[in-house]
């Protein structure tokens, strides 16, 4: 007979006493992957830890632990309805500050993944709450405890390039890719290269990684700002993460800050995380040109593509969203998996009602609008 896992709840003021638990777990997961890994988490808790509080799930089993994780829990609202929520992991941030955790999951002995599970839903099923959110999974999380409940699920295509699939250079990359986009690589490859010799160079010191991420948010902000967005870095608390992440993982050889240039003149910096032969790309700053035959994004993708491969790595993740970019450079996806788990109860009959009122208020509008330009032509 298998052994039950136990749970025990720790505050977010006792994170030094788990923290090396977290990473011991982590180095012994295969699964971990680097949103998981002590620099990301270790960050995250120095920048969120004492706003959101979250509490620290130890699992155990014949007292060892056997699994770790983070539940946060928010008040929210859905219309004029306040909703109680959970979160797994670093994660429920507000927007305007949200890191955009991904491969998500349980950090767990491999053995004690099942027992760990379990434990998580029995845990989650005496408590109050309304909707418990685990995004980003790798591998998706359901309790047998959960299984009454209203399961939300979206799923979202990461694009990635097997970086060993053709000869680690540009032009061995660009040549593998469609037809339209070799054609609009080369030709902005041509463009570039009158200006000067293409480089790529590697932030190699946390002065350099801070002084390369800097220029990547200008340019980022500038250009979202353009479009009457504010950006991701417009948040104090978003950029003060990043420089920690920075400051903790580029020593490690985790973070990975490229600036490509044509001569002297500046294409875009690209930021992301490496570990285990992959790059996770994360964000970018890119030089916009009034000279539409020029495609700063996929000349800076495509040069940190061969930089990668040339280095050794074995894959270049996008991470989530279908974006055309990412759809035309890449040549394999797999899946990660949004779940929200919504409790049967008043708050949720109420959230049902309001939100089959606004789509019928919606429909209603739509109907009228387009009864009104038929008589009027």
């Amino acid at each position: 007979m298998s052994v039950a896992a136990r749970v025990e709840s720790h505050p977010w003021t006792a994170w030094a006493r788990w923290s090396p638990v977290w990473a011991g777990l982590a180095q012994g997961s295969a699964s971990a992957g680097f949103f998981l890994g002590p620099h990301w988490i270790e960050s995250w808790m120095e920048a969120f830890g004492a706003l959101l509080q979250p509490r620290i799930l130890v699992f155990r089993r014949d007292d060892a632990v056997a699994g770790i994780c983070l539940i946060v829990s928010r008040r929210q609202r859905r219309g004029p309805i306040p909703v109680r929520c959970l979160y797994l992991n670093a994660a429920g941030e507000d927007e305007a500050d949200e890191t955009c955790l991904e491969y998500n999951g349980l950090l767990c002995r491999p053995d004690d993944r099942a027992a760990v599970v379990t434990a998580l839903g029995d845990w989650l099923a005496g408590e109050a709450w309304d909707e418990f959110a685990a995004p980003a999974l790798g591998e998706p999380i359901v309790p047998d405890a959960l299984s009454t409940c209203r399961i939300e699920r979206s799923d979202k295509s990461s694009h990635f390039v097997d970086l060993t699939a053709f000869p680690p250079t540009i032009d061995g990359y660009v040549g593998a890719l469609s037809r339209n986009s070799r054609e609009q690589i080369r030709r902005s490859l041509k463009l570039y290269r009158q200006r000067g010799e293409l480089r790529v160079q590697s932030a190699a010191t946390v002065a350099e990684g801070h002084a390369f991420l800097e220029q990547l948010a200008a340019l980022h902000q500038a250009s979202w700002r353009a479009r009457g967005e504010p950006g991701v870095f417009a948040s104090a608390r978003f950029a003060a993460f990043h420089r920690g992440l920075v400051a903790r993982a580029l020593p490690a050889g985790n973070v990975l800050l490229l600036r490509v240039t044509a001569g002297a003149e500046p294409i875009g910096l690209l930021y992301g995380f490496q570990q285990a032969g992959k790059f996770y790309f994360y964000q970018s700053g890119l030089v916009t040109s009034d000279d539409n035959r020029v495609k700063p994004g996929l000349v800076a993708h495509a040069c940190a593509v061969a930089h990668c491969a040339g280095t050794g790595l074995k894959e270049y993740d996008f991470l989530a969203g279908d974006s055309q970019y990412k759809r035309s450079l890449s040549n394999g996806a797999r899946t990660l998996t949004w779940l929200v788990f919504r409790r049967n109860g008043l708050r949720l009959a109420a959230i049902d009602l309001l939100r089959a009122a606004h789509t019928s208020l919606r429909r209603a509008r739509t109907a009228m609008t387009a009864r009104d330009g038929a008589q009027g032509e």
